[in-house]
């Protein structure tokens, strides 16, 4: 799984979409998220990795 800062400034989004599908891996978007995302929106951050925990221990 790989999140997207939807406001991010430092990496475009663009880049980071092409980036996560060229992993394979699924791309959650957070809407507003700065290039900080795991401080400027943690709750969405630890949803996606708890999300991702349960996806590979099943």
């Amino acid at each position: 799984m790989a999140v997207i800062a939807g406001a991010d400034q430092a990496i475009n989004p663009d880049v980071q979409r092409f980036g996560a599908k060229r992993a394979g891996a699924a791309g959650v978007e957070v809407a507003g998220a700065s290039h900080a995302v795991a401080l400027s929106r943690p709750k969405e951050v630890s949803d996606v990795i708890r999300e991702a925990v349960r996806a590979t221990s099943a």
